[in-house]
């Protein structure tokens, strides 16, 4: 498997369970159509640099309904949030 195809599937797995209100028992509100199709969007750009980029990023979801890249190089965080 890809690191590409292992993020996508996160990404599903985030919707899956995630896409109903409340899903983190702290009244989150319910990831979006839109964040999805937008973290995928995404997702397909960043494959273009290839896994080098892709390896250790993770997908989250984010209570707020939108879902985050998150990265650590060299003990420093990255993240993209997306709407």
């Amino acid at each position: 498997m890809t690191e590409y195809e292992r993020i996508n599937n996160q990404i599903d797995e985030i919707y899956k369970e995630c896409r109903v209100k409340d899903w983190d028992s702290y009244d989150a509100n319910p990831v979006t159509e839109k964040a999805i199709e937008k973290a995928k969007e995404i997702l397909k750009d960043l494959q273009r640099y290839g896994d080098i980029l892709l390896s250790e990023l993770e997908a989250e979801p984010c209570p707020d309904g939108k879902i985050m890249f998150e990265k650590i190089v060299n003990n420093d965080e990255y993240r993209i949030l997306i709407v």
